[in-house]
């Protein structure tokens, strides 16, 4: 009883320390190395000023942000420094803003020289960080325009998540321009309203015997103009990962900016886009997709084997020849893939029935 009764504390002390340190280690994986979507651009840190423009983390919303951590010992990340600047002129105009940050202690100088034998011309900041966040060198951060993170991974590269970000970004349309006659229509863009919606009223307006009118309705059918080119772009920037909507995007666009006169330049990538045989050959991969994931719709579910395969002879049979077809057109098409993938799950493939 005596051993017993010695032996009840030292227990309880090993199980309340088990606890403890099981405690702490799942704080500890709750503390990821790098972030993986979610922390808001509030936790970004931007450090002391080194070269290039001033900035202030509050005047970072609306807008997509692109941080990069770089050391100036690392050769990897000193490239990222020019793919950085290079995203910085291709985007600038939609809203972006790079951010160089050099997360440990060094000389101003040295860093300043080498952003400049590099020609970068963004804002370069020392001992930034994300707080909360244990952000290595060579990381990039992408924000979108409501500050939070564009999640990266192993499927969505650096500059996939920049384009995303900036095609979901509303349009920067009336700028630091000052509107006395139109204020209206620009407070609407501003608040995020789609250009096309009040391309009308701005056309209207061109006209205005007003000469402030007429001058402020011509800035902004100019900037919704380049509005729609950069649109397009980004839109056919997506052609061969997405072909079906870049398709649907450009004929919803072209109806959207129809009896503007800007209709136009969506036409001319349109007929481009038709002319373009590797586009052409990637969307038929992606039509002929559509339609076997058509044919998978109307299978008629049973619990029995025997039965499905009875009940749906006629659909599984135009599946197995559908992918065939895909395999001898598109081997290579990421749409022959999930193909490939819907007939083996029916146990349609070719390679399945040789085994």
């Amino acid at each position: 009883m005596k051993i017993g009764r010695m032996l009840l504390p030292a227990l309880l002390c090993i199980a309340l320390c088990g606890s403890a340190i099981a405690g702490q280690r799942e704080r500890t994986r709750d503390k990821p190395d790098a972030p993986k979507g979610g922390p808001d651009i509030k936790k970004l840190v931007l450090g002391n000023h080194v070269c290039g423009p001033q900035l202030k983390t509050a005047s970072l919303t609306n807008h997509v942000v692109v941080v990069l951590f770089w050391n100036i010992n690392s050769g990897e990340s000193l490239g990222d420094l020019a793919t950085l600047e290079n995203w910085q002129k291709e985007y600038a105009e939609q809203g972006l803003v790079a951010v160089g940050i050099h997360p440990y202690k060094f000389s101003d100088a040295a860093i300043e020289g080498t952003c400049k034998d590099r020609g970068v011309t963004y804002p370069i900041y020392c001992e930034g960080k994300m707080v909360g966040q244990n952000v290595g060198a060579g990381t990039i951060l992408v924000f979108d325009h409501t500050g939070m993170i564009v999640p990266i991974g192993e499927q969505k590269k650096a500059a996939d998540a920049v384009k995303e970000a900036v095609t979901k970004m509303p349009a920067n349309i009336v700028g630091n321009h000052d509107f006395q006659k139109l204020d209206a229509i620009a407070e609407a863009l501003n608040k995020g309203t789609d250009p096309p919606r009040v391309l009308k009223a701005v056309i209207a307006k061109l006209k205005s015997e007003d000469k402030q009118t007429a001058e402020e309705a011509q800035y902004l059918f100019d900037r919704i103009q380049k509005w729609a080119k950069d649109r397009v772009e980004l839109i056919k920037g997506q052609k061969m990962t997405e072909p079906l909507q870049t398709r649907d995007k450009l004929d919803a666009l072209l109806k959207e900016l129809k009896g503007s006169g800007l209709e136009k330049v969506v036409a001319e990538a349109q007929t481009a886009l038709e002319q373009d045989k590797e586009y052409q050959t990637e969307l038929a991969s992606w039509l002929a997709l559509e339609k076997i994931q058509e044919l998978e719709k109307k299978l008629k579910q049973t619990k029995r084997p025997e039965k499905f395969k009875k009940d749906n002879a006629t659909l599984l049979e135009q599946i197995k020849e559908a992918v065939k077809e895909m395999e001898k057109k598109w081997e290579r098409s990421k749409a022959t893939v999930d193909a490939v993938a819907i007939g083996t799950k029916y146990g349609l493939a070719e390679k399945d029935k040789k085994k």
